[in-house]
């Protein structure tokens, strides 16, 4: 997933990024109560089975930026019917990220 961003943000000077927030609180709970990965809406393959080659939540992928000095320009984090404004890293299912490389 680095290299597809470096690559990206070679090609281009912006980039948007969305994935499946693993941080989501149904997902940890899925995990925590089944023992197994996460299905849902948001995540419907199973996990050997998924094109999600990472799983991360909104805050790895915010941590990744800033150690490979990536500017976040802007941030949506929703469900499926409104915008998370609130804990997005526990109650956004789903995000999408504007990137740009600094400098």
């Amino acid at each position: 997933a680095v290299r597809a961003l470096d690559e990206a943000l070679r090609i281009g000077r912006r980039v948007i990024a969305s994935f499946p927030n693993f941080g989501y609180y149904a997902n940890v709970l899925s995990f925590v109560l089944y023992g197994r990965m996460p299905k849902s809406k948001w995540l419907p393959f199973e996990w050997y089975d998924t094109p999600n080659i990472h799983l991360l939540t909104l805050n790895d992928f915010v941590a990744m930026c800033r150690e490979r000095e990536y500017r976040i320009l802007k941030r949506f984090y929703y469900s499926e019917k409104r915008p998370v404004r609130i804990l997005p890293n526990t109650f956004a299912p789903y995000c999408m990220f504007v990137v740009e490389k600094e400098g």
